[in-house]
């Protein structure tokens, strides 16, 4: 499911290239989900949390549409301190102006608690990526990747994005910090 048409269609070609026939789309919105409760044993999202007004609505329909005793399990960036967040959503709001902002890992985490998600795991992975790689599948807004470029270059060293920009052979490289919260709806009494 995506709100966005041009993702589903994305997605849909890369179904018929790998062959795959067991899947569906749907063009919609996260909150409310357009499916029956208990409707699937595992919900996932990946890369998507950074881009809800309302993440603790879009979790609690996640718990709703999946199974007792179903596996909920969320994909993000993460910010680590509220000065690399202020940095890291100002940024990234250049770079795609669909973006709200980051969340951090502590409410991502308290956001599962809440909603009552058991057995909580976690792990951590750095999604690195070539600024200009990067920039070439963007669309940010005219004289907006300059102002991206002068940014990353500026924090090379210094960190305060909280992705360890780098240069390598004259590029730029970055991290995105990431991680994957997995829990378990409660089981049916």
């Amino acid at each position: 499911m995506d709100l966005t048409p041009a993702m589903i269609e994305q997605a849909q070609a890369k179904q018929r290239s790998s062959g795959l026939k067991n899947l569906s789309w749907v063009v919609g919105d996260a909150a409310p989900l357009v499916f029956p409760d208990a409707a699937f044993s595992a919900v996932v999202t990946r890369f998507s949390f950074h881009h809800f007004l309302d993440p603790k609505r879009v979790l609690a329909e996640m718990v709703r549409v999946c199974e007792p005793g179903g596996r909920v399990v969320v994909i993000d960036v993460f910010t680590s301190s509220a000065e690399q967040a202020e940095a890291y959503n100002r940024v990234e709001k250049l770079r795609d102006p669909s973006h709200v902002r980051a969340l951090s890992l502590e409410e991502l985490t308290g956001l599962f608690q809440d909603a009552g998600l058991l057995g909580q795991k976690t792990a951590f992975f750095r999604l690195e990526v070539a600024l200009e790689a990067l920039l070439a599948a963007s669309f940010p807004n005219p004289g907006d990747g300059d102002r991206i470029r002068q940014t990353f270059a500026a924090d090379v060293g210094v960190d305060r994005l909280g992705v360890g920009a780098h240069r390598r052979g004259g590029d730029i490289y970055f991290a995105f910090p990431i991680v994957v919260i997995a829990g378990r709806t409660k089981s049916a009494s």
